[in-house]
């Protein structure tokens, strides 16, 4: 059993035209002015924070939010619901019904938590029905601080279920860099979903555990969910394959032009230690989806099993993810759409070493912690003596050089 923790607006609905006219009517009646809930980044904080934002951009004091807070939400709370619309699927961002009801059918403890109110939320699930998928839920006003609200929701699940929940048996899905940042004060599994205010590479700046374009990816989300295993088995999670892990990274990937087959993302440990780098799929790759099964493949399997490595236990890829016309050399735009993608792995792979096979691979961006050795492709190992004698040394200092 997982605990799962969704925020509710922007990941799972999106009715911020109607918080926006909530807003700007609340501003006019209390304090004769426009303003819009859009003119500040709204994402993951309580109604009352984004009131005071807005307030100071106004020139508004903030004790004139903080002194009438109750009054305000009472009658924000009021406009809301007046505005709401009544269509019961009206708001629903695509994916998010279908997410919960796979849910829904596991073992999982599902659980709500958000910036808004209590009778917001209660607004919300009047038109949309989502309640009937939680739990509980956790509000804006019940904690001072985003990962309060998180602890608050472990706390009470824990509770609920007479079970703990640590590490990676939490999982907290939303849209906003500060669902990311609150997930790692609290050491959680975080989820991000492009679906709010903060685009992709705004998220990616706070390294969420997996990013995805929305909840669309719902069967790639659930297997996430499935295949990573609590804290207490985490040596379990090595099992879990490239292709998997990172295909949601492809449809963010810049669309180098190179069309006509599934990108080859590679395979391996999630965490694994070491990383082996080359330069792109070739047919035998892009037949089975799989990096390095071909003649080079192959040959790179016995090196490693010569240098006393295992080849499972080696997270092996690609710079460029997709093979080009009649095997030809990627060009330099083509690596350098792919090379955000190849960072984004490295970075939730953290691996110690990385092994950069020939000048394609020698390419990839250097990030601080990790040692990097780069030798030549096992292609040219292959068909040069030289190459081959100081490639098979190389790797041969592997072990060493961690």
């Amino acid at each position: 059993m997982k605990l799962i923790i969704f925020d509710l607006d922007q990941t799972l609905v999106d009715f911020l035209s109607v918080h926006d006219q909530a807003t700007r009517e609340l501003f006019q009646k209390f304090f004769h002015t426009d303003a819009s809930i859009k003119e500040i980044d709204y994402a993951g904080n309580n109604l009352i924070e984004n009131f005071t934002r807005l307030a100071a951009l106004k020139g508004i004091d903030a004790d004139k939010i903080k002194n009438r807070a109750h009054e305000l939400l009472g009658y924000y709370e009021e406009v809301f619901g007046k505005l709401l619309t009544q269509q019961s699927d009206k708001g629903i961002l695509p994916g998010a019904k279908t997410l919960l009801n796979e849910l829904l059918k596991t073992d999982n403890f599902i659980v709500l938590y958000t910036g808004d109110s209590e009778g917001i939320v209660k607004h919300v699930f009047r038109v949309t029905g989502l309640g009937k998928f939680f739990r509980f839920a956790i509000y804006g006003n019940d904690a001072e601080t985003r990962h309060g609200l998180i602890k608050l929701a472990i706390e009470k699940a824990q509770r609920v279920t007479g079970r703990e929940f640590r590490g990676r048996d939490v999982i907290v899905i939303g849209d906003s860099i500060r669902d990311v940042d609150a997930g790692k004060k609290v050491n959680t599994m975080t989820i991000s979903v492009a679906t709010g205010f903060h685009s992709i590479e705004e998220l990616r700046k706070h390294h969420p555990d997996y990013i995805f374009k929305s909840l669309k990816d719902y069967a790639q989300i659930l297997d996430l969910i499935a295949s990573t295993n609590s804290a207490t088995s985490r040596h379990q999670q090595q099992k879990t394959t490239g292709n998997r892990l990172f295909e949601h990274l492809a449809d963010a990937c810049l669309r180098c032009g190179l069309k006509g087959s599934k990108p080859v993302l590679g395979e391996g440990p999630e965490h694994a230690a070491i990383m082996l780098i080359g330069q792109n799929p070739g047919q035998e790759e892009d037949q089975q989806g799989r990096p390095f099964v071909g003649r080079s493949g192959k040959y790179l399997d016995i090196v490693i099993r010569k240098s006393g490595l295992k080849r499972e236990a080696l997270f092996i890829t690609s710079v460029v993810k997709c093979r080009t016309v009649r095997n030809r050399k990627p060009t330099k735009a083509e690596i350098q759409s792919c090379l955000p993608l190849l960072v984004e792995q490295i970075k939730q792979i953290r691996p110690r070493l990385i092994v950069l096979m020939g000048n394609v691979a020698w390419q990839t961006p250097r990030l601080d912690g990790v040692r990097y050795i780069e030798t030549y492709h096992p292609a040219a190992a292959m068909r040069f003596p030289r190459i081959r004698e100081k490639f098979e040394q190389d790797f041969k200092h592997i072990k060493d050089a961690l």
